[in-house]
């Protein structure tokens, strides 16, 4: 009874074994899987947020020094209207992106509530450089700009720089983990042909030994 069980179970191992290893190449393609949906929807969303708010901080940093240059109302009057329309973006950029901040992530939220600090003082200040053009006090406004203006938006540059690089290395490390993904699954996919090989030579020659061993073993009639 033993020896007709034993042709049956080499004829299965390597179909257990190929079982195991399918199971194990489907959980790696799906952690790989998941990685990179989190990639393209996590990662490279967040870059563009963090590519439009330093784009639109630029803009209306820009839109409050020619209201201060400018003497002609017209122009003011057009520059004061653009950067309320990059102030009205990056607001929703900031809204959008704050939805998207994980509770997992205490160092996400770090870097994005820096931002929104920074930028505070820095509007504070931009707003009374504002209310002293309004008012006809353009050398008032001009000596808020030294240091001020420029200390409160190099601090707030360097808030959505270092917000930019947490998202690039946290991107990159994401990167990884697919690659690593996509080497285990060739490894075991490499593997999965080995088993397949050996087990399609030596099945056939361990059958066919068992065979023989069993009849010479037989008592005679």
């Amino acid at each position: 009874m033993r020896s007709n069980r034993l042709p049956m179970f080499l004829a299965l191992a390597p179909l257990a074994a190929l079982l195991c290893v399918g199971a194990m190449g489907y959980w790696i393609a799906g952690g790989a899987k998941a990685k990179a949906v989190l990639f393209r929807e996590d990662t490279l969303q967040t870059l563009t947020y963090c590519a439009e708010l330093n784009s639109y901080q630029a803009e209306g940093y820009a839109r409050v020094l020619l209201q201060v240059e400018t003497d002609d109302p017209t122009r003011r009057a057009l520059y004061h209207s653009e950067a309320h329309e990059y102030r009205e973006k990056l607001e929703a950029v900031l809204k959008s992106y704050q939805t998207m901040i994980s509770p997992i992530e205490p160092e996400e939220r770090a870097a994005f509530d820096n931002f929104v600090q920074k930028r505070e003082k820095y509007r504070a200040i931009a707003r009374q450089v504002i209310g002293f053009i309004n008012d006809g006090k353009k050398d008032d406004a001009r000596k808020l700009i030294e240091p001020d203006l420029v200390d409160a938006y190099r601090d707030y540059t360097k808030a959505g720089d270092d917000f930019f690089a947490y998202e690039v290395a946290t991107g990159y490390q994401r990167s990884v983990d697919i690659e690593h993904a996509c080497i285990k699954s060739q490894i075991l996919t490499g593997c999965t042909c080995v088993i397949i090989f050996l087990a399609g030579i030596l099945t056939p020659f361990l059958l066919i030994r068992l065979g023989t061993f069993g009849h010479s073993t037989e008592m005679p009639a």
